[in-house]
């Protein structure tokens, strides 16, 4: 059985409803682009960015005790802080200032792990004496190299036990500073690269 819709016969008003019958009219609400929630900008894990520096470090130390290795190793613990911490898919898009900062806290754990693994062995097989002897040695060619009076005095100083102390103190922050860079370098390039690259 088809149900067929009776159409209203020719002269017949439609149905008109009372004003008092009709439902009012929903409200036009409009929402300025301001008044919209924003979602906070994802921040990256602290915890995974440590761990991602320290992992990094650790490498970039262990090639730093070859001759001259820090200066493959040190840029190249940058760049492996940012594949650790890209490969925990924490920071889908990292900028280049973050993978500076993560860079260079590789090349501080880096710096601070070489440290004390130098002063562990040179504690357990000695060669404190040579090291301090290479270093007088050191001074005694620069004397031979300049004859300025001045000059001569702070070589005179560097040789006394406090100036050995600034000296050694002097030359670990250049040190760690030199390390600090050359692994934020390392990635800062490494995530301008990945960032170029969609990835």
């Amino acid at each position: 059985m088809q149900f067929v819709p009776r159409e209203p016969e020719a002269g017949q008003e439609s149905p008109r409803l009372h004003p008092a019958t009709v439902p009012p009219a929903l409200p036009v609400v409009i929402i300025e682009p301001s008044a919209l929630p924003v979602r906070p900008a994802a921040t990256p894990s602290h915890g995974s960015f440590l761990r991602a520096a320290i992992y990094a470090g650790a490498i970039g130390t262990l090639l730093s005790t070859i001759p001259l290795g820090f200066v493959i190793g040190v840029p190249f613990a940058g760049v492996l802080a940012i594949r650790y911490y890209k490969g925990r898919g924490t920071a889908p898009h990292l900028t280049p200032a973050l993978g500076f900062r993560l860079g260079a806290l590789s090349g501080l754990f880096a710096f601070g792990m070489l440290v004390l693994v130098r002063t562990i062995t040179t504690a357990v097989f000695g060669g404190g004496g040579e090291l301090r002897q290479g270093m007088v040695d050191r001074i005694h060619q620069a004397q031979a190299t300049n004859s300025d009076p001045q000059v001569q005095q702070m070589f005179h100083y560097f040789l006394t036990p406090q100036g050995m102390t600034v000296l050694m103190l002097v030359g670990l922050f250049l040190m760690c500073v030199m390390f600090v860079l050359l692994a934020g370098l390392g990635g800062l390039i490494s995530a301008s690269v990945q960032r170029k690259r969609g990835g």
